[in-house]
């Protein structure tokens, strides 16, 4: 039976980018599709920590959590033939620097993407992984906290996908702005500039003219946004959009942010 709760926003984006049919085989074969890389590989973790009875509970519960746990228990963790578990071992912050070398070069791409972005992998495997076979390890490799915004803008300048730079939360808003006027980005470029911690009123309203549904409400669920943006979307016709826009602007009144739609008790 196919687990829909497993298929991620960015497989939704995915029946649009890579044709419905390849995304369907993968959600339905794999926690891991080859077109769109990993999506949420809990429950094959959890297959495989059910055979590992020497892992107390608390360190299963931790480790699906994402919280840190022992370095050496994640080294050896890295060993597992699940690569599920090996992906969660590279989303875990307190995975060791060589143990993260390690899984850059691991032979599954879903692995890979995991670990590119990791603070602590160091730069040296990170640069790496800008020659990596997979656009999708390449893109996670420039979506890395590490960089900052002048080496930003150099990676754009050196051709690097654009919705892979917005994505980064260190690209500043001119960057931002530069990836959205020259069409380098695939159709994932509205969400990421929507969540951006780096938005400007000028970024919204790209958003706004160009971006879908989706977009809209990630720029309602971004805590940055603009009052005027949210008042506009909250006459969005759209009925749902507009009635999450009227909560969003509430929630804001009630923390004292006064962001308040007229005519509104």
């Amino acid at each position: 039976m196919t687990h829909w709760r497993n298929c991620s926003r960015r497989w939704l984006s995915g029946l649009v980018l890579t044709g419905a049919l390849a995304a369907l085989a993968g959600c339905i074969n794999d926690a891991f599709d080859p077109w769109l890389g990993p999506r949420r590989p809990r429950e094959g973790t959890e297959r495989y920590l059910s055979t590992r009875p020497d892992v107390s509970e608390s360190d299963k519960y931790n480790f699906l959590q994402r919280q840190p746990i022992a370095p050496e228990l994640l080294a050896d963790l890295a060993q597992s033939p699940s690569r599920d578990t090996r992906a969660y071992v590279a989303m875990n912050p307190a995975t060791p620097a060589d143990t993260l070398v390690a899984l850059a070069a691991d032979p599954d791409i879903g692995v890979r993407q995991y670990t590119a972005p990791h603070p602590g992998l160091p730069r040296a495997a990170l640069l790496r992984l800008f020659a990596d076979p997979s656009a999708l390890v390449r893109d996670a490799a420039v979506a890395s906290p590490v960089w900052q915004a002048e080496e930003l803008w150099t990676l754009y300048r050196q051709g690097h996908a654009g919705d892979a730079i917005a994505g980064n939360p260190n690209a500043p808003a001119a960057l931002l702005m530069a990836i959205a006027r020259s069409g380098r980005g695939s159709s994932l470029l509205g969400y990421q500039l929507a969540r951006s911690p780096q938005i400007t009123p000028e970024i919204e309203a790209f958003v706004l003219a160009s971006g879908s549904g989706t977009d809209k409400l990630t720029l309602l669920n971004n805590p940055r946004l603009s009052c005027p943006t949210l008042l506009d979307l909250a006459k969005d016709p759209e009925p749902h959009i507009a009635q999450r826009a009227r909560e969003t602007a509430e929630e804001r009144d009630s923390a004292g942010r006064r962001c308040r739609v007229k005519g509104r008790p």
